[in-house]
C-alpha cells in the first residue's frame, strides 16, 4: 500500500459508512477505482478502522413461548420470530438458525438420542456446532425408500454424530414393511433388537411432526393405506407412525407394520424436542402434545399463534356444545 493508504482508509470508511454514498462516488473522491474502494473497505474493516455492531435483538417470541408452556404443560417451548408471507423454506431456515444454539442447552453430554429424519431437522442438524458432547445417537426411524434423502434420519444422526464427535447407531431397515409377519420376523433380527433397546434408553429424542396430508411418508403408502388412516382420523405423522387429534396412535395395519420407535417408548423419554415450521401442521403439532408425543417444542411464530388460535377454537366449541345441551 502506498505511503497515504491509512488516509484513503479513513476517508473511504467515512464517506461509505458514515455519510452514505455509493462506492462509484467514494471512488471519484479518492481517486481510485471502485473495485479498489471495495478492497479499501475491506481493509478498513480488518485493521478496526470500522467496527461494525448491531443493537441487540432477542429472536424469540417470548410471550409466545410463555402461552405455549403454560396452556399445554410444554418443559420447554422455542419460539422464533419470523417476517410474514416468507415461504415456509426461509422460515425453516430462519427458525433453525436461532433456535439451534439452544438446542445444545437442551442436551447433557454424553446423551443416548434417537432422532428422526425431517427437513426441518435437516435445517438443525445443518447449522449444528461442534462439540466434544459425545452422544449415542440411535436412527429412531426406517429407511423410506431405495434413495437416500438428505432429511432421513440415517444422513441426519450419521452428521450429527460426526459433529458432536459421538456414536451412531443405524436402523438399517425399511420403515414400513408390506405386512406383520414380515415386520415380526424383522424384529427378531439381533441388530434390529439392540436398536430396539438403544431406543428405550434414550434420555432426548429429535423428532419432526409433520401433518398426515403431507407426511414425507405418504407417497410410499398404497391408496388402501392412505383410505385405512383417513377412516382412522389421521391428523399427523411422527417417525413414519399417524396418530388421531388426541396423540393416539391409528388402529391401521400400518400399526404392526412399522420399523420405527414405538410411541410408548417415545412417551417414556425425558425430554421430546418436537420441531415444526408452518401453520399446515400446528394441527398435528397440538394433538403430539395432547399425546405426551413432545416435551419440549422447536417452532416459529406462525405457527406457535395457529396452535394457540386452535386451543381457543377448541375452547369456544366446547362451551357453545355445553350451552347446547343445558338448554
Amino acid at each position: 500500500m502506498q505511503s497515504d493508504s491509512n488516509e484513503q482508509l479513513h476517508l473511504a470508511a467515512r464517506l461509505y459508512y458514515v455519510d452514505g454514498w455509493d462506492q462509484a462516488r467514494v471512488a471519484e473522491l479518492v481517486r481510485v477505482s471502485q473495485a479498489k474502494v471495495s478492497r479499501l473497505l475491506s481493509l478498513a474493516r480488518k485493521r478496526g478502522i470500522v467496527r461494525i455492531t448491531v443493537a441487540d435483538y432477542d429472536a424469540r417470541q417470548r410471550s409466545l413461548e410463555g402461552e405455549l408452556i403454560s396452556r399445554l404443560g410444554l418443559k420447554t417451548a422455542i419460539v422464533i420470530k419470523s417476517m410474514e408471507d416468507l415461504p415456509v423454506s426461509k422460515v425453516r431456515e430462519i427458525t433453525a438458525h436461532f433456535a439451534t444454539p439452544l438446542i445444545e442447552s437442551l442436551i447433557p453430554p454424553g446423551s443416548v438420542i434417537a432422532i428422526s429424519g425431517g427437513v426441518g431437522l435437516q435445517s438443525i442438524i445443518h447449522q449444528l456446532p461442534m462439540t466434544s458432547h459425545a452422544p449415542t445417537i440411535v436412527q429412531a426411524v426406517g429407511q423410506m425408500g431405495t434413495h437416500t434423502n438428505l432429511w432421513d434420519a440415517q444422513e441426519l444422526g450419521r452428521s450429527m454424530a460426526e459433529k458432536w464427535h459421538g456414536k451412531f447407531l443405524l436402523l438399517n431397515a425399511p420403515v414400513h414393511l408390506p405386512n406383520r409377519t414380515a415386520c415380526e420376523v424383522m424384529l427378531k433380527l439381533e441388530q434390529i433388537q439392540i436398536i430396539k433397546k438403544k431406543m428405550s434408553e434414550a434420555v432426548v429424542a429429535l423428532v419432526e411432526i409433520r401433518a398426515s396430508s403431507h407426511s414425507l411418508f405418504a407417497d410410499s403408502l398404497g391408496k388402501a393405506e392412505q383410505d385405512q388412516l383417513e377412516r382412522t382420523h389421521a391428523v399427523g405423522e411422527i417417525c413414519g407412525r399417524y396418530f388421531d387429534n388426541q396423540g393416539y396412535e391409528c388402529d391401521t395395519p400400518l400399526k404392526t407394520q412399522s420399523l420405527s420407535i414405538e410411541f410408548e417408548t417415545l412417551r417414556k423419554i425425558p425430554q421430546t424436542i418436537g420441531v415444526v415450521t408452518g401453520g399446515e401442521d400446528a394441527m398435528a403439532t397440538l394433538a403430539a402434545i395432547r399425546g405426551s408425543l413432545i416435551k419440549s417444542l422447536i417452532t416459529d411464530e406462525s405457527t406457535a399463534k395457529t396452535i394457540l388460535s386452535l386451543i381457543d377454537s377448541t375452547l369456544l366449541e366446547k362451551k357453545e356444545s355445553l350451552h347446547y345441551h343445558l338448554s
